[in-house]
Order: C-alpha cells, then structure tokens, then sequence
C-alpha cells in the first residue's frame, strides 16, 4: 500500500473517532444544559440568559437552542432515542421544538428519522397540531442577505412584474427570476427542446431548406452558451485537428444530459449513484489524451469532485498536477 494511502486512511480513523467523540460531547452538552435550565441556575446565580450562556461557554443562540431541544427530549423521550440512535440531529429537533404536542410528535418523529434539515423544514410546515398532515405543498424559510444594489434590482423586478396588475410578493418574485434562467439556461431543458425540434422535423412535411424561424431563434439563443463551432478554424495550425476532435457537438451534449438525467453517473461500492447535480463535467470514458473520441458512447457526466478523482487514478496526481 502506498505512503500516501497509508496516510489518508490514517486520516479517515482519527476522524472516526474525533467526531464520534464530539458527538458524545454534543449530547452531553444537550443534557447539562437540560439539567441546568430545570435548576434554573442562570437565575439562581444572578445571571441574564446571555450572561449564563457565556459563563458556560456558549453563545446565546446556541445555548437556547439546546435548551429547547432539551426540554424537546424531556417531554418527548421517544426524541432522545433517535438522537443516540443517530437518527435525528440536535438542530433538527430544535426545528420541531416550537411544533411538537402530544398529539403530533408521533408523525413528527417518525416522519424526520433519518431526514436533512431541510426535509424536517418542510415536514413540520405540513403538520397540524392537533396531529393532521395538510394537503399542501411544504414550506421553507429562506434567509438572504442582499448588496444595496441587489435589493434595487428586487425592487425593479417588482414594478415590472406588476404591470400584469398585481403586486407580487419577494417569493414570487425570486420564483419567476429562477422560471426564466431556467427556461433559458438548464442543460436539461435545452437537450428536450432540441429533442422536441428533431421530432417535429421528422414528422412535419417540409417547409423549404433550413429549420423554421421560431427554431432558428430558439437555436441562436441556445448557441450563446455553447462553445464555438469555429475552434478549429480559431486555433494555429498545427493545433487545429487537436481542437477539432476535442469539441463537443451540441447535439452530443443534449444527448448525453438527457440520457444521463442531468446528474453524475459515477457508481459507489454498493452500486448506488452518485446525486450531485451541481458542477457536472462531460467525461471521456476513454480519455481524449488517450484517444477518446467525442461520442456519445464514449462521454458521460461526472461532477467535478469524480471527474477530477477518475484522471488522478488513470494518469496519477503528479502527471495531473503537472498538466494543469
């Protein structure tokens, strides 16, 4: 085994055991802050609720969250057995804490073993309490903080979008804002609009040489986001046939986003998919360096974290590292 696999994996077990130990910790904080809190001992020793917190070493927010989930657990026992299961997060019951009662904590409970925040979020937006899950779409709170200049842009957004005659709300603004990029920018979208256009081409009757106006235009637009078709001619001579096999047809890269879903393709040990979605690269399965051609066949999405691990192994990292 190699020097520096040795060294990752000794890594990996004193990371294991650094936050298996914070864990236990964390929960012993959560139990002593609970304790305290009964005692009442901030009042006991003449302290306000900051003053208290600071003593024992913790910020305020930090310290009355604990507190709630606390009392989360000593109303709710079944909460502090998914807590050391390892099911559930201390700042995941501090999410339900205002939300819990006798009558929903069962749907609670068993709805976020297991889950993200995020999902926890959206889960206790849909819960009554009086144990009754709303027919409704979830929840989130959302907390951004804006430039002077980004909350003029807002504002502008706003005037436009109430010439329809109704003033919209920040939500809906944001909403129809991300509506538009994507129509014009998400990989996806764009790879079933030219599918669709394939499709008509194929089964409406000719209409003259060249595409229709409206598919023309849709094409223009969609071709500001994509490499030149010119590389070839762009690049020096001696560097023209390298540019020409390195490019990516359009028509490829819609392919290869809709048969891939839009999400990496990589595959664990235990055969699961990898589900980033974000910072996705088309990857030579045979590496161009090595003859790889841009084909459908040959390319597929990886994210940035895979696709850059896949040519450290094939190439090694010094000769990566070097290249780049």
């Amino acid at each position: 085994m190699s020097e520096f696999k040795l060294k990752m994996l000794q890594y990996v077990n004193e990371a294991k055991d650094l936050h298996s130990a914070e864990r236990s910790h964390s929960l012993r904080s959560l139990y002593l802050v609970g304790a305290l809190d009964t005692m009442r001992a901030a009042c006991m020793l003449g302290m306000n609720t900051e003053q208290f917190a600071k003593h024992i070493g913790l910020s305020r927010d930090r310290y009355l969250k604990r507190v709630q989930v606390a009392r989360v657990i000593h109303f709710h026992p079944r909460a502090k057995d998914l807590l050391e299961a390892g099911d559930t997060e201390i700042s995941h019951l501090a999410v339900i804490a205002a939300k819990i009662t006798p009558a929903n904590r069962d749907l609670l409970l068993d709805g976020m073993k297991g889950k993200s925040k995020r999902e926890v979020q959206m889960l206790a937006s849909r819960v009554t309490a009086d144990g009754h899950l709303l027919d409704q779409e979830e929840l989130m709170d959302l907390k951004v903080t804006m430039t002077k200049a980004q909350m003029e842009q807002i504002d502008r957004a706003r005037e436009v979008l109430a010439a329809a005659g109704k003033v919209p709300s920040l939500a809906q603004i944001i909403s129809k804002a991300i509506e538009d990029l994507l129509a014009k920018r998400d990989p996806l979208k764009k790879a079933a609009r030219s599918a669709a256009r394939k499709a008509a081409a194929a089964s409406a009757p000719a209409h003259g040489p060249g595409p229709s106006p409206a598919a023309a235009n849709d094409m223009a637009r969609e071709a500001t986001n994509l490499p030149p078709t010119d590389l070839a001619d762009a690049a020096p001579a001696h560097g023209r046939e390298f540019h020409a096999r390195r490019f990516i047809p359009a028509d490829v890269r819609h392919q290869i986003w809709l048969r891939d879903g839009g999400q990496c393709t990589h595959r664990f040990k235990d055969g699961s998919r990898c589900p980033e979605k974000m910072m996705l690269e088309i990857d030579h399965k045979t590496m161009f360096c090595r003859g790889g051609e841009a084909s459908i066949v040959n390319l597929e999405l990886k994210c940035r974290v895979h696709n850059h691990h896949l040519a450290e192994v094939a190439l090694g990292r010094t000769n990566l590292q070097n290249a780049s």
